[in-house]
């Protein structure tokens, strides 16, 4: 998992200057963009599920799960909310705001509570709990009475400082 994480740091921020740049507004250019993104991002899901659900051959199965190809469906989705951020503040109420957010939240919730080895990763349920981080993504964007609680300053400082505590825990347990 980390070693696509890896090969993503050198491509992921290159890609999205590129994105950026291209998706500026509400042209025809920007949308071609972005519906290029949402079919490749559900290729690369597609494919993902297909290998490590149906694969009877083990090297097939573990190219869907550590190939960078197939895990960039994870990837791409924040890419999505990214761009879907700005329409959202835009049409959407303080009410459907709140209601979104909190439809991520029991969504978050329920995929962590199902998750177990007999269901395996990826599946359906990774599916879920990665549209729950991309909806609290973006409907986080508006200002709302559940945001607040992750607007506190020591959650802030966990959330900071908790991606670097997970790159550095296997080799200080395994040293």
């Amino acid at each position: 998992s980390l070693s696509v994480e890896e090969q993503f740091y050198f491509a992921l921020p290159l890609f999205f200057v590129v994105c950026k740049s291209q998706v500026r507004n509400d042209d025809r250019r920007s949308k071609v963009w972005i519906i290029g993104l949402a079919f490749s991002t559900f290729v690369s899901l597609v494919i993902c599920l297909y290998l490590t659900k149906n694969s009877s051959r083990i090297d097939a199965a573990n190219f869907g799960f550590f190939s960078s190809f197939t895990r960039s469906w994870q990837f791409l989705s924040g890419f999505l909310s990214f761009y879907a951020c700005i329409p959202f503040r835009k049409y959407s109420g303080r009410f459907f705001g709140a209601l979104f957010y909190l439809l991520g939240w029991l969504s978050l919730l329920y995929s962590l509570f199902s998750i177990d080895s007999a269901v395996g990763w990826p599946s359906r349920l990774s599916v879920l709990l990665t549209c729950s981080i991309c909806i609290l993504l973006i409907s986080g964007s508006r200002r709302s009475f559940f945001r607040s609680p992750l607007t506190i300053r020591p959650l802030v400082w966990i959330g900071d400082h908790s991606y670097g505590w997970y790159l550095w825990h296997w080799p200080i347990l395994v040293f």
